[in-house]
């Protein structure tokens, strides 16, 4: 009886289409090796971060920047969320989320990765309907910081990392067997250089003309 209840709950939930969504840009990383603020750089026309965003918007009801300088937000009118372990990696980004807002579905994006695109998104967010969690996964690697969540499902896996006292995304996504979505090669390509945001730039190109 108890688990015909919980799975009628979780049919009801799949199937609901008021379920709110936000969608959180990552932008705490200290940038070391790029040599200034990554969200600023230029990609095309637009700054990276900008270019997140325009993915973002049509996938979410609102968009959050978390971590990084405040000032990037507020000039994008955008709300943003203090990482309070700042520099402690994404994982602690999601928790700080967590602890901040009420949105159904989450969707995490970090702004060194602005090819992302808004299909792309979609069909993350999609997936986390059903399965709680899903994850981006290229040709040639799992992009564990490009997730996306039911509010429930996050609460759950920041309780359980924390009794861990884990801060690492692998060890505290793994575990629950997200599902993968599979992603172009070229939208998952994560700047990190100027050399990479030569080949970024070099990508754009290829996946406007497809």
């Amino acid at each position: 009886m108890f688990a015909v209840r919980i799975a009628a709950r979780s049919t009801k939930w799949t199937e609901r289409t008021d379920l709110s969504t936000g969608g959180f840009v990552l932008a705490g990383g200290k940038s070391t090796r790029f040599g200034g603020d990554k969200a600023l750089a230029e990609l095309g026309t637009r700054h990276m971060i900008d270019a997140v965003i325009a993915s973002l918007r049509p996938v979410v009801d609102r968009i959050s920047i978390v971590g990084g300088d405040p000032a990037i937000a507020f000039a994008r009118h955008l709300s943003h969320i203090e990482d309070h372990e700042k520099h402690r990696g994404p994982w602690a980004a999601l928790a700080s989320v967590s602890a901040h807002v009420s949105d159904d579905m989450l969707v995490f994006v970090p702004c060194d990765v602005p090819l992302l695109r808004s299909e792309t998104l979609i069909k993350l967010r999609e997936a986390a309907r059903l399965h709680g969690v899903s994850v981006a996964r290229s040709e040639s690697m799992i992009h564990w910081s490009v997730s996306a969540w039911t509010r429930h499902r996050l609460a759950e896996a920041i309780d359980a990392a924390a009794s861990q006292n884990s801060l690492s995304l692998y060890s505290a996504i793994e575990p629950l067997k997200p599902d993968f979505v599979v992603v172009d090669e070229r939208e998952m390509l994560n700047v990190n250089t100027p050399a990479e945001l030569a080949i970024a730039a070099s990508n754009l190109a290829e996946l406007s003309d497809d």
